[in-house]
C-alpha cells in the first residue's frame, strides 16, 4: 500500500468519519450541518451566497500524472482513490 492509504487507515480506521469533498464543499457542507441539525436560514444563506475566499486555479488533477505514474498511484493508493471517488 502507498504512504496516503497508510495515512489513511492510521488516521480514521474505525471511526465514524464523514468527509467533505471541495469539489462539492457547499452542498456537502449543507447536507452534514441538515443531518445533525445544525442548520440555519443564516447559516444555509451565508454558505449558498459567500463569495470564495483562499481559491486558487488549478489544472485537473489527472493533467498532473503521466499515464505510468497515474497507473501507480491508482494501484499503490486503490483503497484512498477509490474512498473518494478519483480516477484516473
Amino acid at each position: 500500500h502507498g504512504w496516503y492509504t497508510f495515512l489513511f487507515r492510521r488516521m480514521y480506521a474505525g471511526l465514524p468519519v464523514q468527509f467533505i469533498h471541495k469539489e462539492n464543499l457547499r452542498e456537502e457542507l449543507l447536507a452534514f450541518v441538515r443531518a445533525h441539525g445544525a442548520d440555519s436560514p443564516a447559516l444555509v444563506q451565508h454558505v449558498r451566497h459567500a463569495p470564495p475566499s483562499n481559491t486558487t486555479s488549478h489544472a485537473p488533477y489527472r493533467s498532473y500524472y503521466s499515464p505510468a505514474l497515474a497507473r501507480q498511484v491508482a494501484e499503490r493508493e486503490r483503497e484512498v482513490v477509490d474512498r473518494f471517488g478519483y480516477a484516473f
